[in-house]
């Protein structure tokens, strides 16, 4: 008889139970997922081989009406915390000197060299543009005030203020994506939030904010990627194991499935161009989708079972590995050459480089002719000098500090000072990059108390159970990124400070968060525990408040807030 696509689905499925049964559920089942999640399809709760206990809710909750109403919530107040005052000081603080300036020379479309690629430089150079900036304004000194009928300093504050304002909602939904409770992830979400060095660094003209919300989002579309990547891989094994026509559930899953694979390589592509320190949310998806990659072959293997089919999950994770990878290089290069062609001015008056750059392009050490080299030689070039800068950037500051002290806060960064006259006692205001104490020592505390129930649960000699096995794989993903961000500071001896620390505490605070989950099952503890937490972080923000917005001061209401010497 005449093949047909019904007619050969109906052969295989009389012919292959299991698979048979794997189609027809998931189907029904996706579609009632949303309003009971107990009925995802065993594909979605073994994502990335973590089986989600009953006691959650399961994976793929982000993107429900309750975490969306509640990622609004916390963004609404990021906000505002983010721009209150965000004009106070007037004057340049810390690095504003070098971005401030980046931001001039985009606007002139003139060259300039920094140590880091160009995104961010691009995105303040975009708001210069559109407000106007006061290009006469040399952004040159700190503590420099600022014209008083120029306010296009407060548009690109607040463009960091953006950044940080969505930090706090991205680290919720990516618990809520990993199948974490509501309370667990909106804890995580408050932490991010009432953290003073993330509003802090989000209230100047710098790049880290717009750095550590797209480290955020990568991991965020990351972790939806494997949410439905299962459901994707089980599609294709049907399409190809049957010859049928493919259904219209499967064919929207393959495609979500390359659509938050292209998504997450676009993520890891800008923050890659916001900062090289992105490689560490980089490194994390690369080993995770490395080890799912391998799972696959291993599960197949053991079913002695290497037909076409068999190997179609494999292949998905391969395919979608390779696309990630080329996807990201791709987004960064184009970033890249679109800043070479924009700021193409190379007459001396627009270079603008510090001196100790110059040599670099030029065997002399004169600024190039005002005749750009080529596109792709000058890309080639910025590079290998990015390299080269980096590592001799050793000079001591005098607020610089080492890794090892970041976690426990050892110190802090001063990024402006100023004493104020006129007032009855002598009064000073400053900003001072410095993290929410018990924030940061919780962080710290939870990774520790983490590794510890990791190592209980490898070495004791009951087998794990279930729960126990999900808790921790999705805890080890945690600490690797906390532990992938710092580690490289042992090997690196340029100058360093404590926001370099960031990258690592978002993920120890999105740990704190999945550690809710882990010692409690109770909705009733967790809201208790939820609340009292939050409670403590609200008041230890509020005391350090000051620091962050440049409230003035006296001297001894500063000294009540300096708990160590080295504070």
């Amino acid at each position: 008889k005449k093949s047909t696509p019904k007619l050969a689905l109906s052969r295989w499925m009389a012919s292959d139970q299991s698979s048979r049964q794997r189609l027809q559920h998931s189907s029904k089942k996706l579609s009632t997922s949303q309003d009971d999640p107990s009925l995802l399809p065993i594909h979605l709760k073994l994502s990335n081989n973590i089986l989600i206990g009953q006691d959650r809710t399961g994976r793929g909750q982000s993107f429900t009406n309750t975490s969306l109403a509640l990622f609004g919530l916390l963004v609404f107040l990021s906000l505002f915390t983010r721009l209150y005052r965000i004009s106070n000081p007037d004057a340049i603080i810390f690095d504003e000197v070098y971005f401030g300036m980046f931001a001039r020379q985009t606007v002139l479309r003139a060259f300039y060299f920094d140590i880091h690629p160009p995104l961010a430089k691009l995105l303040l150079g975009l708001v210069a543009w559109v407000c106007n900036l006061d290009t006469s304004f040399a952004w040159d000194k700190i503590g420099k005030r600022f014209p008083s009928n120029d306010s296009s300093y407060i548009a690109l504050r607040s463009l960091q203020g953006f950044f940080g304002a969505m930090l706090p909602g991205v680290g919720y939904l990516t618990l809520r994506e990993m199948g974490a409770s509501q309370q667990a992830s909106f804890l995580t979400g408050s932490l991010i939030l009432f953290d003073l060095s993330f509003q802090t660094i989000s209230r100047a003209v710098l790049t880290d904010s717009t750095l550590y919300f797209f480290i955020g989002l990568s991991f965020l579309l990351y972790q939806r990627f494997l949410t439905v990547s299962s459901l994707a891989g089980v599609g294709l094994s049907g399409f190809f194991g049957t010859g049928a026509v493919i259904g219209k559930e499967e064919r929207q899953a393959i495609l979500s499935g390359f659509g938050w694979c292209l998504a997450t390589s676009i993520a890891l592509g800008c923050t890659m161009c916001v900062k090289w320190t992105g490689v560490g949310v980089f490194s994390l998806i690369g080993v995770v989708h490395l080890l799912t990659f391998i799972g696959h072959l291993r599960r197949e293997s053991f079913r002695c079972r290497f037909n076409f089919r068999n190997l179609l999950f494999p292949w998905f994770s391969f395919v979608t590995g390779i696309l990630i990878i080329i996807g990201s290089a791709v987004v960064y290069t184009f970033i890249f050459l679109l800043h070479l062609k924009i700021v193409n001015n190379w007459t001396n008056d627009g270079y603008m480089l510090p001196q100790e750059y110059w040599g670099f392009f030029s065997k002399n050490g004169n600024p190039p002719s005002p005749h750009a080299p080529g596109l792709i030689s000058t890309f080639i070039e910025m590079h290998r000098t990015m390299l080269v800068v980096n590592a001799q950037s050793l000079a001591p500051h005098p607020w610089g500090s080492n890794f090892y002290e970041w976690p426990v806060m050892y110190r802090g960064l001063v990024y402006f000072y100023e004493d104020l006259p006129g007032h009855s006692e002598k009064k000073h205001r400053l900003v001072y990059l410095f993290g929410n104490p018990f924030i940061w020592w919780l962080a710290f505390g939870t990774v520790i108390c983490f590794g510890v129930y990791l190592t209980y649960l490898l070495y004791r000699s009951r087998k794990p159970s279930k729960v126990e096995v999900r808790d921790s794989l999705l805890g080890s993903t945690l600490i690797f990124g906390y532990l992938v961000n710092i580690f490289p500071y042992l090997w690196i001896f340029r100058t360093v400070f404590v926001y370099h620390y960031h990258p690592s505490l978002y993920f120890a605070i999105l740990l704190v968060g999945y550690a809710l989950d882990v010692v409690s099952q109770s909705h009733r503890t967790r809201n208790f525990i939820c609340a009292v937490v939050i409670i403590i972080a609200i008041g230890f923000y509020l005391y350090f408040l000051p620091f962050s917005v440049a409230i003035p001061l006296t001297d001894d209401e500063h000294k009540a807030r300096v708990w160590l010497s080295q504070w």
